[in-house]
Parts: C-alpha cells; structure tokens; sequence
C-alpha cells in the first residue's frame, strides 16, 4: 500500500488545505489499484474569529472529478477538520508501473476563504509484470545461458526461439535463468555464413496468467565446418619420362607433365564447397569440387609442395599439403675443343667436356660425332644404283627422331647385284633412304628399329605411322639414282680426347651429337684448314705467315697481303685551303689500315719539289651513312727538296644517304696548273 500528503494554501491567509491519498493494488493480474483521497482544512490559532459556511467544490483524481458540498466550521485551533473524499480505480501502465495527479478546487462564498486550490502526484507502488530476458552469444551445438529478471517471485516462464524459417519451445516453468543448447538444426539457416541472429521470447506467467511477453536478440556461431579434404595423390604422366625413371612418382624437371588427383572435398554442417585448389610452383589450377588438377613445364630443380586449398560456401578454408618429388633435369651440354696439332698437321684433337642431368640415377650420356670436308654438301655418301634398274623406286622417309639399334644390315638388291653397307654403328636416320624393289620380285630391307623386326612386303605391306611415310617414286629421277647412306658416326667417351685424321689442305665440318635419355643436342663445329706458322711458295714466289699464300711475288700475314704497294696516281690542280676529291673511294681500297706515302715533283705548276709526305689511313670500303659529312684529318710526316711553304693536308670524309669515304686533299697555297699526285698505299691490317 503506497500513501502521501501534499498542503496548499488558500484565499485566507489562516487557513491551510490537506489531500491526502494511499493506493492498494489489485495484484498482477488485474495490473490496478484503488485510490482514495481525503480533503482536509484547519485554521490557525492566529486568528480570533472561527470561519462558517458551506464549502462548495472538487476533487480530482487522474482526472476524473468528484464534487463536494459539505457545511463546515473552522475554529482557531490549528485542527484539520475533514471537508470530503474521492476514489476511483487506476489500471497501471504494462511494466506495472503509474504515477497520478491529484488535486482539489473550491470556497466558501461570501467569506474570505471563498477559493483555494491545491494539487500533487502520486506515485504508487509498481504491481510485478512480464519479466526481462537476455541471452549470451554462443556457438552452433554448446550450451548457452538465458537469464530472466522476474520481478516476483511467484512468476515462471516459457522461453521460446525463432532463427531464420527455424521456432520452438525451449523449456516452460521456468524462474530465473536456463542453460540452452543451441541446436545444431541452426547450421541449415545459415549454409553461407558462420554468424547468425536470432530472438528470444520470454512469456511471463502468474500461474496460468500470462501477465506479459519481452524478447532479447541472441547471436549463434558456426564452428567445427571447416571442409574436409580426402586422399591426396600424383603422378606423372608423361609415359615417355616414366619409362625412363620407372617412377611415376618422380617429377623430372621440365618434362614430367605432373596431374594432382584430390578426392572426396566435402563440405560440413549445410555448408557447399565452392572451390578446390592445388597451387604448385606459384601455379594455381581450381575446380569446383574434387578432381585432378594438371601443371606442365615443371621448372623446379628440388623436392617442394602442392598446397590444395578447399573452400566451402561460408568462407572456411582447409589446407593440406603433398610433397612432389623433383628430379632436376636439364638439356645437355657441352664444352668442346676442336683443333689440330700444331694448328696445322693432319692430326686432329677432339675432346667433348659434357655436363647432363644423373635424375637420381636413371639417366646416361652418348656422344657422337661426323666430320665432313666443307666442300661436301651433307653428312652423306652416295651409292650409285646402276643403269641396269628400270622399274620402279620407294622411299622411306624416317623422321628426324627414330631410334635405331646400334647393329644392323641394309641389304638392297638390284636383279642379281647386291649392294651392302656392312654392319654399321647407327643411332639415327636423319636424311631419306631409298629402297629398290624390281618388277614383282620384292627386294627386302631388314632392320631393327625400337626393338621390333620388320620385313615388309614394301608392294603390299604399309608401314607403321611412327615408322615414316612411304612414297613411290621413279628411279632414274634425280636424285633417286643412287642411295644415300650417312657417314659413319662415331661414339666417344666423355671428357677424354680423341684423335682423327683431317687432310691439312681442307677444312672440315663437325657434328657432335650429344644425347641422354631424354634429349638430343647437336653442336655444329667448323675446323679450318692447317695453316702453318711460315709457308714458302717457291712457284708463287711468295711467302705466308700462318697462311698459305694467294697471291705471286707477296708476303702475307693471316692472308693479308702486306708485301705489295698500291699506286694509285692523280692528276690534280688544288686551290688555296680548299679540300678537293683526289678520286679515291669506296671500293678503290679494301677495309683495312694502310701505310700511306703521297709524292709531289711538279715545281713549276705548283712549288713542290720532289716532296713526300706520309701516314697512318684507316679505310672502310663499304657505303657510310654520315649526316654530317663527317672529316677525319691524317697527321702526316713531310720530307722532300723544296716545299716553298705549301702545306698539303690529308683527310677521310664520310658522305651521307648511303655514300662513299673519299680521300679528299688541300694546300695552303693554290697551284698555277695540274700535276700527277702519286699514292703509294701498303695494308698493314
């Protein structure tokens, strides 16, 4: 029960007015309570007269009024005497709570209290309702905690969800808190989230009575569904690498084409895998799901990892990794030394330094080489078939990769001749052969070619497609009137020097094969004639240092004749410091470096007696490309019988779009007329 007072004045300065109230609640389930409200005067005794009468007016509770007419006597004794009184029922706000105004109006007409008013709030005692409710966050499938702050003590609860399409009952009677186990069914309301928001509803009961409803949001967590990736496995599937390593589990660098095969990526809880991965060498190949994931051109020298990477359709990510074994292989190579003795004799040294790939033990090295004189046009000899054949001719044309064995005969038959090659040391066919078969007798080839014998009827029998095309041809059409058989390749040992015969007079071509397993690199290597450190030509006359002599009555270094002096002679009229052409250009003279001497012994044209002067000439004899016109001044020496102060000058001068150098010249002083100038000109370089 909540009571109060509240005293105002009035129009009479002795007299004081009271309102006094008190509230009784109906309980909860009403949500009401009873007010009532007494009106109370008194007057002071101050005063010396009593005041009488009949008091006419109101009071007003929450705003209903009650009026009042009540005959009173108010003596001088400071006495509260009560006027009237007023009550009324007040429904209290849905929390239970209420406050109300009260207040009360009226006089007594014809005295001095003919007014008075007065007025005050009344707060009263909250009646219990629905209680509150909160939730803590928590993960999919753990328990969490509802706690409910009731406000009697007599209240229970029913707790109730909702989450996405997903609602239920969660406990009934309940009092203050109760820990909840978040469903797992959650998981299929959010298949593309790890978070998820919810709502609690808490009803309130006083027995059966619902007093009332609050809600709270709560937030769920997705845990424990990150995908799952099944087996992890690889290989290589290049089935020509494996035949070499037996292994195909073992990546060899540069060829093996590796395929990573990931199986069972499964998603958890409601979730979809969205995406598979496997990155490898900074390389990432994707699905959408399981599958096999293919990378070439592995450029890896070192064991190292495929990182496989699934991701579902929340974000979750699970990775896995599966070490590739890695074989480091790379193309052969070689340093070779090719010379002859001396850098002239016959003898010839050759020695192959080779450098190959072990791939853990499986690979191995052939070296190989030809020679042929430069003047021969291939790496071939001919065989002629004869005129005697008339009928027709077949050509198989092997490709440039067939292997053959290192011991085998080609027999071709021609009527009654036969022309063999013997047993030879072959590792490949590069160039055509031509087999002759004559009228309806079939002429027949053996050879062992991939370890498989074949002994086609070439009339009626169609090779196989690795073996080569097969063509018919005329025999007498060039070149098909004789067989080409290769040269004789001869093996060597690696890094340890061989020595062969090169006629000195010639120079030579040499091919060196060097083969692994795996791959075939050729090195083409030229070997020049002998070339002796001094060589006298007695029917030339002539005399060569490290080469031999072209040319008659000459001395030669490294073919350069340094022996002869060019002359070259002009006639010429100069004018005073003015560069003129002396008509040496371009092709006059090789490229080179040459000794110059200049002579000239005309005094009465031009005041030079029997003078020379001399110097170093660079010379280019091809078309220069100057946009300048660029000149190149020769220092000169001079010697001679009289000059008469003439100073000639010398100068090269490129000119533009494609010209010439020319030998241009100048005096300081201008001649009276012409005269022969004489060039004298020896290469040096």
């Amino acid at each position: 029960m909540a009571n109060d007072s509240f005293e105002f004045g009035t129009s009479n300065k002795y007299i004081t007015g009271k309102i006094e109230w008190q509230s009784n609640s109906n309980g909860s389930n009403e949500n009401t309570s009873n007010v009532n409200v007494s009106l109370y005067f008194k007057k002071s005794s101050q005063s010396t007269e009593a005041t009488r009468g009949t008091w006419n007016g109101s009071i007003s509770i929450d705003g209903t009024k009650t009026s009042i007419s009540q005959s009173i006597t108010l003596n001088c004794n400071d006495t509260y005497q009560k006027v009237g009184t007023a009550s009324k029922l007040i429904t209290h706000d849905s929390n239970g709570q209420k406050s109300i105004k009260i207040s009360a109006t009226g006089g007594i007409s014809g005295t001095s209290f003919n007014s008075s008013e007065g007025s005050g709030i009344a707060v009263l005692d909250t009646i219990p309702r629905a209680s509150s409710v909160k939730c803590e966050s928590g993960n999919i499938g753990e328990k969490t905690t509802i706690s409910i702050d009731r406000k009697a003590d007599n209240f229970k609860h029913t707790l109730k969800y909702e989450f996405g399409n997903l609602s239920g009952i969660i406990t009934k009677n309940v009092e203050k808190s109760y820990v909840w186990t978040i469903p797992t069914s959650f998981y299929s309301q959010i298949p593309n989230s790890n978070t998820g928001k919810g709502t609690i509803t808490c009803e309130t009961y006083n027995g059966s009575t619902l007093i009332g409803t609050t809600t709270c949001e709560f937030s769920v967590k997705v845990i424990n569904s990150n995908p799952q990736i099944g087996k992890v496995y690889y290989a290589d599937t290049n089935d020509d690498v494996v035949k070499i390593t037996g292994n195909n589990q073992r990546i060899v660098r540069n060829l093996s084409l590796l395929l990573v095969t990931v199986e069972n990526v499964t998603a958890k809880n409601s979730a979809t895998i969205t995406e598979c991965s496997v990155t490898f060498n900074n390389v990432t190949v994707k699905n959408k799901g399981a599958g096999t994931f293919g990378f070439s051109s592995i450029n890896l020298s070192s064991n190292a990892k495929a990182v496989i990477k699934a991701t579902d359709s929340r974000g979750n990510i699970t990775t896995t990794q599966k070490d590739i074994i890695i074989d480091d292989w790379e193309m052969p190579s070689a340093s070779i030394d090719l010379h002859r003795l001396e850098n002239y004799y016959a003898e010839t040294h050759l020695k192959v330094n080779t450098k190959y790939s072990s791939v853990n033990g499986k690979n191995n090295i052939q070296i190989y080489y030809m020679k042929k004189k430069r003047s021969d046009s291939d790496y071939y000899k001919n065989i002629e078939i004869g005129d005697n054949l008339n009928s027709k001719a077949l050509k198989i044309d092997f490709p440039d990769n067939m292997q053959f064995d290192s011991q085998f005969k080609d027999i071709i038959k021609a009527g009654t001749n036969t022309i063999s090659t013997g047993n030879r040391t072959e590792q490949s066919m590069l160039s055509a052969f031509v087999a002759i078969y004559y009228g309806e007798e079939i002429n027949k080839i053996l050879y062992k070619i991939r370890n498989k014998i074949v002994d086609p009827n070439l009339k009626d029998y169609t090779l196989p497609s690795d073996f080569g095309t097969v063509t018919e041809i005329d025999k007498t059409q060039t070149p098909y009137q004789y067989i080409k058989i290769p040269i004789t390749q001869t093996e060597l040992q690696n890094n340890k020097e061989t020595i062969t015969q090169c006629e000195i007079a010639s120079d030579y071509d040499f091919r060196i094969v060097i083969k692994d397993k795996f791959a075939t690199v050729t090195y083409n290597v030229t070997l020049a004639r002998g070339t002796p450190i001094v060589f006298f030509d007695r029917i030339k006359r002539s005399t060569g240092f490290n080469c031999f002599p072209k040319n008659e009555e000459t001395v030669e270094i490294d073919g350069i004749d340094i022996g002869t002096i060019k002359q070259i002679t002009r006639e010429l009229k100069l004018t005073a410091d003015t560069w003129q052409d002396t008509g040496i250009s371009g092709a006059d003279l090789e490229t080179g470096t040459y000794i110059l001497q200049l002579q000239i012994n005309a005094g009465e044209n031009t005041g030079l007696w029997n003078e020379f002067a001399s110097g170093l000439l660079t010379w280019y004899a091809n078309r220069t490309n100057s946009t300048n016109y660029d000149a190149d001044e020769i220092p000169l020496s001079k010697a001679g019988h009289s000059r008469n102060k003439h100073i000639i000058k010398l100068r090269t001068l490129r000119t533009p779009n494609s010209g010439s150098l020319k030998l241009q010249i100048c005096d300081s002083i201008s001649w009276n007329g012409s005269a022969n100038v004489v060039f004298r000109l020896r290469r040096m370089i």
